[in-house]
């Protein structure tokens, strides 16, 4: 009984995964090749964690009882895929970080910052409070500093902090910027 409700929850699992897969467009597949691998390699190693399990469940006495856990998408390392349509935005890892810092260091008007962060969206790299603050010393002109918050700061997962990265700036641009969004 318990073997038949581990392999529905496995296949509905898998639907998901599938139906996933197919929201994304095929230019954003294309893009994210090595994304598309890494998450095969996870949902494969959680089959197998689950096969392990199984074959260990079979071996042992029936009342030893392995509690299989609940899954759900984050189980298949689904959490990017799903950030849409759930508005938790986790902040990008720190090797693409780097590339989007050395992106801000060549900006040269307010269109290149919004190019920037549409393309970073595209990509689902969001920012965190870390990221927007040290981003925010990078731009030294006011006008870039401004487009940055009104973009990014909306998707920061801890809202709480943003006030640490309004520290950095003096007090007639941090009330200028809280009008922009807070």
């Amino acid at each position: 009984m318990q073997q038949q409700a581990v392999s529905n929850e496995l296949q509905e699992m898998l639907q998901l995964f599938n139906q996933s897969v197919d929201t994304i467009d095929l230019q954003q597949m294309a893009c994210s090749l090595k994304y598309t691998l890494e998450r095969e390699f996870i949902l494969k190693s959680n089959v197998t964690r689950l096969q392990t399990s199984e074959k260990l469940q079979k071996c042992l006495p029936d009342f030893v009882n392995i509690i299989n856990e609940k899954l759900n998408y984050m189980s298949f390392g689904l959490t990017e895929m799903s950030l849409p349509a759930n508005d938790t935005f986790d902040p990008m890892p720190q090797h693409k970080w780097n590339k989007v810092k050395q992106a801000l260091q060549d900006i040269s008007c307010e269109d290149d910052v919004a190019k920037l962060i549409k393309y970073c969206d595209e990509r689902y790299l969001y920012f965190g409070n870390e990221q927007l603050r040290e981003a925010m010393i990078i731009l030294g002109r006011k006008q870039f500093r401004r487009k940055l918050w009104q973009l990014v700061a909306p998707k920061v997962a801890e809202v709480e902090n943003l006030g640490s990265v309004l520290q950095i700036l003096n007090k007639d641009e941090r009330e200028e910027l809280k009008k922009v969004w807070w």
